[in-house]
């Protein structure tokens, strides 16, 4: 795995010794109640350590299969500002589903967000030649979706029945679909 540069970011493969702070940018810090746990997300709480690493496991981490699933460290100016990974999958069509949150409000509102999904994107279709991206946040969350837009994403309309049965369940009761679709090896 290799350093990808985006505009204004870089992302850089992440490691075991990340794993922590990724998983206390995702539950505990100022941006958490923006997706998860109350008062906004009561019935999607926070993930234990225990779980996190569950979904969250080794290669995420250790760059091994970087095919299937792998974690970025989004940096700008050198500081770690957030996270984002991907994984692989082939129904109903090959895709990879991205994960992406930030460090803390502080890093929001300038650019790191769309530039990190635009460059890895960019990196996964060149690379493995993937075409079909997937982000599914919860339509509460419409800063995160309005960034995902700017990205280049598109919300595609899908009841929650359409959305089990074609990507299986998601977080919350009220996912949202959102799509990009890329030409291989184009950025």
């Amino acid at each position: 795995m290799t350093d990808i540069e985006g505009r204004i970011i870089r992302l850089r493969p992440a490691r075991e010794s990340d794993r922590r702070d990724v998983y206390q940018w995702l539950t505990a810090s100022d941006l958490t109640p923006s997706m998860l746990g109350p008062p906004h997300y009561p019935q999607a709480q926070p993930p234990t350590w225990e779980e996190f690493c569950a979904d969250y496991g080794p290669h995420f981490f250790d760059g091994l299969t970087p095919e299937i699933e792998a974690s970025y460290i989004i940096e700008h100016a050198g500081d770690a500002v957030g996270q984002v990974n991907y994984e692989v999958r082939d129904a109903p069509v090959r895709h990879a589903e991205l994960d992406i949150w930030l460090r803390s409000e502080a890093d929001t509102g300038h650019g790191y967000g769309p530039d990190a999904l635009m460059a890895l994107t960019a990196y996964l279709s060149a690379s493995l030649g993937i075409q079909t991206f997937l982000l599914r946040p919860s339509a509460r969350n419409r800063r995160a979706i309005r960034a995902y837009q700017k990205a280049g994403f598109e919300i595609i309309p899908m009841t929650a029945q359409e959305q089990i049965k074609t990507y299986g369940p998601g977080d919350y009761d009220d996912t949202v679909v959102l799509v990009m679709e890329r030409s291989a090896g184009k950025e």
